[in-house]
């Protein structure tokens, strides 16, 4: 499956194009100072429904949060080294590559209106003055939650949800299957919309493992095996069928290509299929940057901070002044 570039632009939120450098405002600070959006119901104990008053005021932090996951995604993916004294020592560069995939999920969530974020009890306190304003009986707490914006009636409906990885995995596989769909409905040919949809649909059946991870959330299943269990060989002893730290560096290098399709590879060997994925996700995540960049409607723009100056840095792309 070959994922063509040049289709993102036409399905994330229009208003990013023209959010220019939106300082350091994050979503979570946003929420505190209890800034351009209004509490309007709360359906139950555990979800939250907010009115954005214009549509730039959810967009600046939403940017901000872009760029944050997305240079920790690649400053990670870019600090995996070989290890020339223990060839088959691979946990730590694939547990380095998780989470620089989970970074750059994060990112690709926030540009389509998505955000997974802890509330702490300072941001619940503003939510609560807000509701009881209105009359309503607040009894929300902090947690962690899943904020899904909705572009045509600018509203945010967040709900409390339990696990920070698994929760954010569910919820980017959510976010997949309505690119699979969405995007053959973008202005393309028939072959290149096809394309598209079949990698995220690939993509989403790496992320839930032939049914073991319904959520989604198989990446986390896996870094936890080897984290925590030390599963697959990845830990001395190695097994020696698994690929080495240089062979591991090799495949992870295709975050970087410069090829306008992407070869997505569903494998029957559980780390190529994490590697896979992992890089796949990272990749998408360049290319996202990469893209916002080049259609931006701004001189000073707001993946100038964090994002695709960090790609100029570490020569994955290159500057328009080199």
């Amino acid at each position: 499956m070959r994922f063509p570039s040049g289709i993102l632009p036409q399905m994330w939120l229009n208003g990013l194009r023209s959010t220019e450098k939106p300082g350091a405002l994050s979503f979570k600070d946003w929420i505190k100072m209890g800034d351009g959006f209004a509490v309007t119901s709360l359906p139950t104990n555990s979800s939250i429904e907010i009115q954005v008053h214009q549509e730039q005021d959810f967009l600046r932090p939403a940017a901000f949060e872009i760029n944050i996951w997305a240079s920790s995604a690649f400053e990670t993916i870019t600090s995996i080294a070989n290890n020339p004294i223990r060839s088959n020592a691979i946990a730590w560069p694939l547990i380095q590559l998780y989470y620089s995939s989970f970074f750059s999920a994060h990112s690709i969530l926030r540009a389509f209106g998505f955000i997974c974020s802890r509330l702490e009890s300072v941001h619940i306190t503003t939510l609560r003055k807000y509701a009881h304003a209105i009359g309503l009986p607040a009894s929300i707490s902090d947690g962690f939650y899943v904020f899904e914006y909705d572009r045509s009636l600018s509203r945010i409906y967040a709900q409390n949800v339990k696990d920070s990885h698994a929760d954010t995995w569910k919820t980017f596989f959510k976010l997949l299957n309505i690119l699979s769909t969405e995007v053959l409905n973008i202005k393309a040919t028939s072959t290149t919309k096809i394309a598209a949809s079949d990698c995220f649909t690939g993509l989403c059946d790496i992320l839930k493992n032939g049914g073991s991870a319904t959520g989604g959330n198989w990446l986390s299943m896996f870094r936890n095996r080897v984290n925590y269990q030390k599963s697959n060989g990845a830990w001395y002893p190695y097994d020696k069928s698994n690929p080495t730290t240089k062979d591991l560096l090799h495949s992870i290098a295709r975050w970087k290509s410069q090829d306008p399709e992407f070869l997505l590879r569903h494998s029957n060997n559980e780390i190529k299929n994490f590697v896979e994925a992992s890089v796949f996700i990272v990749y998408l995540c360049r290319i996202m940057i990469t893209e916002l960049s080049q259609t931006r409607l701004l001189n000073e723009h707001f993946v100038d901070r964090g994002g695709i100056d960090y790609l100029y840095f570490s020569k994955v792309e290159k500057s328009k002044s080199a």
